[in-house]
């Protein structure tokens, strides 16, 4: 007779805490849709970015793009400099324009904070516009600093390059995405429910 209380209690006790987690999961299920959109939009972006036409077809026209904007802005500083594919190539310095360096990897995980976060087309629309505008402008900020410290402080070039920077525009971008929502999502959503 124990073995059989024990067994139904067992069962209970396992239909009580699948009921939670069912309960739970209801309960945050707008959470965990931001999660799955984020996540798939992650894996999907990336996974295009990585293929020969990503990277052909995306990839290198962003870093042409890069290197000629970069160009034109060291000539508008006063450093002679030009742009062929993806280099910059002046009398001080000559860097060349990565995979990885035209901040689309950044983007691409803002992107994805935009795109999860429920809220309306329109605001994610201003999301997209704006934040990836301002990131490809912190990565134009990001390249000439790389290529001033490149001709004036060499040995700071890769530390900058790959620890300082990298580190840095993934957060920009998730400060941009916070800005976004404060200055964007939280207002409106503070006047409807007044």
């Amino acid at each position: 007779m124990g073995k059989k209380k024990k067994h139904k209690r067992e069962r209970r006790d396992r239909r009580s805490r699948v009921h939670k987690i069912r309960s739970w999961v209801k309960v945050n299920r707008e959470l965990f849709k931001a999660y799955i959109i984020f996540i798939v939009f992650i894996l999907i972006t990336f996974s295009v970015i990585m293929t020969p036409w990503g990277k052909d077809e995306l990839a290198k026209p962003l870093n042409r793009l890069i290197a000629i904007i970069s160009a034109w802005f060291l000539n508008v500083f006063g450093t002679s400099a030009h742009a062929s594919s993806n280099y910059i190539s002046s009398d001080l310095a000559s860097v060349k324009i990565k995979e990885g360096c035209n901040g689309i990897y950044a983007t691409m995980i803002f992107l994805a904070g935009i795109v999860a976060y429920p809220t309306s087309l329109r605001k994610k629309l201003i999301g997209v516009v704006l934040g990836t505008t301002a990131l490809f402008i912190v990565n134009l900020v990001r390249v000439l600093s790389l290529f001033y410290l490149s001709a004036y402080y060499p040995s700071l070039f890769d530390e900058a390059h790959l620890y300082i920077w990298q580190f840095a525009i993934i957060i920009i971008g998730g400060l941009f995405w916070l800005v976004w929502y404060d200055k964007i999502v939280s207002p409106s959503a503070a006047q409807e429910s007044v």
